[in-house]
This record gives C-alpha cells, structure tokens and sequence, in this order.
C-alpha cells in the first residue's frame, strides 16, 4: 500500500505543478513512470495469486478500476463462440447486478471490441454505431475505454471500464495504464488458466485411480463374496464356517471403502512383512472353490521393494487369480514368487482351458487394463503365454530399483 500512495502523491504534485493533467506519457518524468509500471505489475501479481480463475478474473478487475479511477470496470472472458464466458464486474453490488434484467452477451458496442482487438476510448458511448443500450436494471453509464487483454495473438479477455471518478472523460495516460495492466493481466489469466487445466487433469487421474483401486480390491472382494454365496446356495446345507467368513468378508470390504473414503494408506507402516505372507492375503480376499487347487512358492522374507508397489503386486495377483476362478475352469494354479536381483517376477501359471492370445489386442475388460497400467506404473511389464487347451501363464516383472 505505500507504494500506492507514493504513486498518487507523484501524480499530485505533476498535475499541480502543470495546473493540468499532463496529456502524454512521453510528457511525464521518467520516476513517474516507473512507478507506474510497477503499481501496475504488483497490481496484477498480486491478482494472479488467487486460487481459482474466476478469483484471479475478479482481483484482475478490481484492480483495473483501482487503477484508472473509474466508478465501474469489467472483465470479459470469451469463449468459443463468439460469446463471454465469464464477465466478472467491479463497482457494481451484488444486490444492484441481481437486478440486471441480463448479463452482456458480447454482441454490440463489447463484441466489436473482441472482434478488433483495439483500444477503444469513448466520451459517450451511445454515440458509438455498434452500441446496443443497456437491459433493465442497468447503471446509467457515459464514457468507456476498452482494452483487449492479448498474449501474443491470443485473446485472453478485455477491459471495459467505464465513467471516471471525477467526472472527466478517460485520457490517453489511462489509455496507456490500461494496456500495460492488460499485457500483465494476459499472462496471470494464462497462468491461471494452465493451474486450471492442471487441476482438472489432476483431479481426472485421481477419479482413475480411486475407479482402479476399487476394482481390483473392493469390487473383486465383492464377487468372490458373491461367488461363494452362490456356491453356499446351492448347498443343500450351508456351514457356519462358511457364513463366518463372509461375514469376515463383508466387515473387509466394509474397512476397505472406509479407508479409500478416509484416503487411508491401508496398512502402511507394514513393510517388512514376508513376501509369502502377502501372497496369502491376497489369496485370502478370494473365494477359492474346492475344485480348484492353489499351490504356492514364495520367500518368507520381506521384500526390497516399496510397500505400495508390494501393495499393486498383491492387486494384479487378486485379478489374476479372479480371472482363473471365473474363466479359466483350471483345477490346479501355481504362483511362483522370486527375487534375484534386478528383478521381482511373480508367475501364475494354471492347467485351464485356455485361450487365443491374439484376441487380447480386442480386449476392453478395466481388469486386464488394469493389469498392464501398475504394471507399467512400477516400471514392470506383463506377459501373457496361452494356448487353447492348454492353460495360461502370465508373468510379471518389475524392477527392484525404481529410477
């Protein structure tokens, strides 16, 4: 803020030293303009600081009516249609703007300032051949200085300021302010604009890998739930033991959902926990029916990788597995676990039916998707081996060292 006032104390003493307001920039000190320029330049940094686009719109307009002195000022924001996409507005109250019968359009007197991309400065703007009037509810409003806000040849926005606070119509040193504020304003707009993109980007990568991680843990826990109630009745008699663990089933599914929503690390702080132990618990998400039997070779010793790859391994293995309960009509899997320098492989071998692996590139299941992305997320890779009639392997590897 003392910059500001030095500023207007600078102005202050020019205009009382000319008795006038000095007309031209070329006219005014080099100090003076200096200041200027970085009144102007913090103005609009400190805009570009807000948190969303439709904030830094806001600050960005503020500032430009803050800077020029005048009652109201406007900020237009084009879209791809010819039309505004935003118009934030500043010296007009919430309450007065609710009671314009409609927001500008950008046809008119506003539009032609889009269209040409030039200052525009009006004392009377109803004298101008492209003015429409204003709607219901509008302030009464006399002169205009219209600025487009450009970075290079792209449109970002334009100002409309309009009336002076004093009365006196816009000169060519607020002209001249303008523009520089709106060669700022361009690159916060942009700049805010990219943190937008970012953020919807971000937040699109996040809606994939919340959908990636319920299906492979929560959905797939909940078929083999499924799975193994449907067994159960079919059974003339159902054990307790049964009904027991799917009870256990459902009180996991239930936890798991709550840690996703929570956004938990489900079972952090469990590194060193044996490779062998790991691949039981995954084994133990599912229903494995007695015409199917699992054979195991893993160490029982922890693992050099990372917790969260150990945690994607134990999520490709719950698919894995899943797809051979439901497809595969196998009666024997084996999962081999080794780790030899630079390489974790985990081999899932079972004696199914198999099938046609050059119809996978026709393949549009999440699961197999699913399965090369970590894959692919951990610097690993996925092969598929399979013959009809004569069973599936599917290998994974992933490196030990993650660059």
């Amino acid at each position: 803020m003392r910059e500001k006032r030095d500023v207007s104390a600078s102005r202050g003493r020019l205009e009382e030293d000319a008795n006038m307001r000095i007309p031209t920039v070329e006219k005014q000190s080099p100090e003076y303009v200096l200041q200027q320029i970085r009144y102007v330049t913090s103005l609009s940094m400190n805009a570009a600081e807000a948190e969303t686009l439709e904030q830094v719109l806001q600050q960005i307009a503020d500032a430009a009516r803050e800077l020029i002195g005048a009652k109201y000022a406007a900020l237009g924001v084009p879209n791809n249609n010819g039309g505004l996409r935003y118009f934030k507005v500043s010296g007009i109250s919430q309450v007065d703007i609710h009671r314009i019968e409609h927001r500008p359009v950008g046809i008119g007197l506003l539009g032609s300032i889009m269209q040409t991309r030039k200052p525009v400065r009006l004392n009377n703007m109803r004298e101008h051949p492209r003015a429409a009037g204003f709607p219901e509810g509008h302030p009464h409003m006399t002169s205009l200085l219209g600025m487009p806000v450009m970075v290079g040849e792209q449109l970002f926005g334009t100002f409309y300021l309009c009336d002076k606070d004093d009365g006196q119509p816009f000169t060519e040193e607020d002209e001249w302010l303008l523009e520089m504020m709106a060669a700022s304003a361009g690159l916060a707009i942009a700049g805010a604009q990219i943190r937008e993109q970012q953020n919807d980007l971000a937040r699109l990568a996040e809606r994939e890998r919340i959908a990636m991680e319920l299906h492979d843990s929560v959905i797939q826990s909940l078929y083999a739930l499924g799975l193994g109630l449907d067994f159960a009745s079919r059974a003339e008699t159902v054990p307790p033991e049964m009904i027991s663990e799917t009870l256990k089933g459902l009180n996991t599914v239930i936890e798991d959902i709550r840690a996703y929503i929570l956004k938990l690390n489900k079972g952090n702080g469990n590194g060193h926990i044996p490779l062998r132990e790991h691949i039981d618990r995954a084994i133990a998400d599912l229903y494995i029916p007695q015409t199917l039997a699992v054979y195991v070779n893993a160490p029982v010793t922890p693992s050099a990788l990372e917790y969260d790859v150990i945690q994607g391994i134990q999520s490709i293995l719950h698919e894995c597995l899943s797809n051979v309960i439901r497809h595969s009509q196998a009666t024997d899997v084996n999962i081999t676990v080794t780790e030899e320098h630079p390489y974790f492989r985990l081999v899932i071998a079972d004696n199914g039916v198999g099938f046609d692996v050059s119809r996978l590139e026709d393949e549009s299941g999440l699961g197999l998707q699913n399965i090369h992305r970590r894959a692919r997320l951990y610097g690993g890779a996925v092969d598929i081996e399979s013959t009809v009639g004569g069973g599936t392997i599917i290998t994974l590897t992933v490196p030990l060292i993650r660059l």
